[in-house]
């Protein structure tokens, strides 16, 4: 008998959009034997992937794709087969990664202030499921917010438009596209 893995997923707890547990629901409906986590830069989804794996018939590979630095170029590089004993270092590596990002979303935010598209960012983060601001699952939930408070709706819209083109990839689509009734593939 075939079997089928799939060694690179993210979840919520970074740029995915179902959580650890509808992952491996979602793996075993599909077929797959061995499922990996490979969240950007956490190991924070881990333990709950590790709880919703436990006494199903599937193989669940604890890992995480880290943004290197080589050459003056961000590289993604996946860790596998992650010993849990280890993500309290992991985590601690991470932190500096996770501020950095945290400082590009806050700074994201502020130029588009100053582009007269006003957003709370602490609105933006409560209303996600880990508290983090993810290209993926979040699209929907900055779109919403940047319409519902910009003061330049056109250039809102532009922007949320360019977005969509540009940072999700064209599985999510459809979801902006339902969220926010449009139409989220924009060419220029």
């Amino acid at each position: 008998m075939e079997k089928i893995c799939d060694l690179h997923t993210h979840s919520i707890f970074s740029d995915g959009t179902w959580t650890p547990s509808e992952l491996i629901d979602g793996a075993i409906n599909a077929g797959i034997s061995a499922l990996a986590l490979t969240d950007h830069n956490t190991v924070e989804g881990l333990p709950h992937f590790i709880d919703a794996a436990a006494g199903k018939d599937i193989e669940a590979v604890l890992g995480c794709e880290f943004s290197v630095d080589y050459e003056e170029k961000e590289l993604h590089m996946l860790g596998l087969f992650i010993d849990p004993k280890y993500f309290p270092q992991i985590t601690d590596m991470m932190n500096d990664v996770m501020a950095r990002k945290e400082k590009s979303n806050i700074d994201l935010v502020e130029s588009l202030r100053n582009a007269g598209i006003i957003l709370d960012y602490d609105k933006i983060k409560s209303a996600t499921p880990s508290g983090k601001i993810n290209r993926a699952q979040n699209t929907t939930v900055t779109g919403s917010i940047m319409l519902e408070s910009a003061k330049n709706k056109d250039a809102a819209w532009e922007f949320i438009k360019w977005w969509s083109d540009h940072t999700i990839q064209t599985r999510y689509a459809n979801d902006v596209e339902a969220a926010l009734g449009i139409s989220a593939r924009y060419s220029s």
